[in-house]
């Protein structure tokens, strides 16, 4: 994923400093996830981070790449390990956003 986000932030000219501003993650956040020191973002972050370079979430995975991992959504832990269950659960994740009060 951090290959595909660097790829598309060199393509399309972003900086970590436009990144950093775009999404109201410090510098050195950005950095350090740039850098791979952090480990669980959260769907939000990578929300963000998405919006910054104008893609959409799943573009940052493909579907025949491996994919290993946990994601806490509603203070429930998932585990992770191909691109349909991380299509499902970001799925969920979309609907019970869509559906909170405004």
């Amino acid at each position: 994923m951090l290959k595909v986000i660097e790829k598309i932030m060199n393509e399309k000219k972003v900086s970590q400093v436009k990144m950093s501003a775009d999404t109201g993650l410090s510098k050195t956040y950005i950095s350090n996830f740039l850098a791979g020191r952090i480990k669980n973002p959260t769907i939000e972050t990578l929300e963000k981070i998405c919006k910054s370079l104008d893609i959409e979430l799943f573009e940052l995975f493909a579907p025949n790449q491996p994919i290993y991992g946990v994601v806490l959504l509603n203070d429930k832990t998932y585990r992770i390990e191909t691109f349909e269950q991380l299509e499902r659960l970001y799925s969920d994740y979309l609907e019970i956003k869509n559906n909170l009060p405004k």
